[in-house]
């Protein structure tokens, strides 16, 4: 099949974008500094905290000020950068520390990175081996399944990961039945609890590395090229079936008076049913008389006579033997000079 300018330039680029999308898998994803776990704990869990138990209190009890906490070594990580395979590969390898949310989210994580690369590696071979309008479709929708796998991460894994710290927290304070459940119960578990959400949300947007994101972009420009593709299709196509006219003849006088003929690809006129498409057994009309095709791409008939008594063009005279000759929509011919007549429309 006949591949056009146009479709093979949004393959090409549909590959390349995507590829570079799988090319981040080396690139960082997640790091983790320390001056960045301290400002969050600070931020999301000391002074909202402190802020609540002082609305409780009364204004003006707790001094909530402070700094927080640096080594002031902005370089030294908890987690140090990691890239996209590296952190498939640490995540199936953590312990799941007999907490069920955390077997939970090492699922998501896991499911979530294969998806998305999965998905990229289809979104190209879709481009490539399906044609027409169904390969900017399910390309298309493969490169979006890529893209939101990964934003998913995002979205879904602060509330596991909170799920997993809460219970972290309740199984080594507050669920062993001694002094700490009791002076850590009730409001303080409550206020903490309640912060916890924010600060791992925020600390998760910390550890996200430009890799991560540049996946999630550059997947979603595969999504819109397709996109692009599919609609500059659908323009096309619908321009070529504007354009495509049926092509006839209109027999005037003669053995096909009357008659509608559809030329389609071409049409041969003559006495030799072998090698013509439309015969007509008379003395003064050769084996091959003439050949009728017509150019859709400027809406005109051409015209080839072949004959010995010649091809006549009402108001023009005689065509040139074996000489292809373009003619208007419109255009009366006639086989030898009083044979059978017809009109090109």
């Amino acid at each position: 099949m006949k591949i056009n300018k146009r479709t093979l330039t949004f393959e090409i680029i549909i590959t390349v974008i995507m590829l570079v999308a799988l090319i981040t898998v080396f690139l960082p994803y997640f790091s983790l500094k320390v001056n960045d776990l301290n400002e969050t704990f600070h931020t999301y869990i000391i002074e909202d905290v402190f802020e609540k138990v002082d609305s409780l209190l009364g204004e003006g009890k707790i001094d909530a000020s402070f700094e927080a906490t640096e080594d002031g070594k902005e370089s030294v990580y908890i987690i140090n950068p990691k890239s996209g395979l590296q952190t498939l590969k640490s995540t199936i390898d953590m312990k799941d520390s007999g907490v069920e949310q955390i077997v939970k989210m090492k699922r998501f994580i896991i499911t979530m990175l294969i998806i998305a690369w999965t998905f990229a590696v289809i979104s190209i071979v879709l481009i490539w081996v399906l044609r027409k309008k169904l390969r900017y479709i399910l390309s298309g929708i493969a490169t979006l399944i890529s893209s939101l796998s990964m934003l998913s991460i995002v979205i879904f894994l602060p509330n596991l990961a909170k799920d997993a710290l809460i219970a972290a927290i309740k199984k080594a304070l507050f669920d062993d039945g001694g002094i700490l459940q009791v002076m850590l119960s009730g409001l303080a578990e409550n206020l903490v609890f309640e912060h916890v959400g924010n600060f791992v949300k925020a600390l998760l947007m910390n550890t996200l590395e430009y890799g991560y994101w540049m996946f999630f972009i550059v997947s979603m420009l595969g999504f819109v090229a397709a996109l692009i593709g599919f609609i500059l299709e659908l323009v096309f196509q619908d321009n070529v079936q504007a354009k495509k006219t049926v092509a006839k003849l209109l027999g005037l006088s003669g053995e096909y008076d009357g008659a509608e003929i559809e030329i389609g690809n071409g049409i041969v006129i003559g006495r030799d049913p072998s090698i013509c498409q439309l015969v007509i057994n008379k003395d003064k009309i050769s084996r091959q008389h003439c050949r009728i095709k017509y150019n859709s791409e400027t809406g005109k008939y051409l015209v080839t006579d072949y004959s010995s008594n010649g091809t006549y063009v009402a108001g023009g005279g005689r065509l040139d033997e074996n000489v292809t000759v373009e003619l208007e929509k419109g255009t009366i011919i006639q086989l030898g000079k009083k044979g059978d007549t017809f009109r090109l429309s």
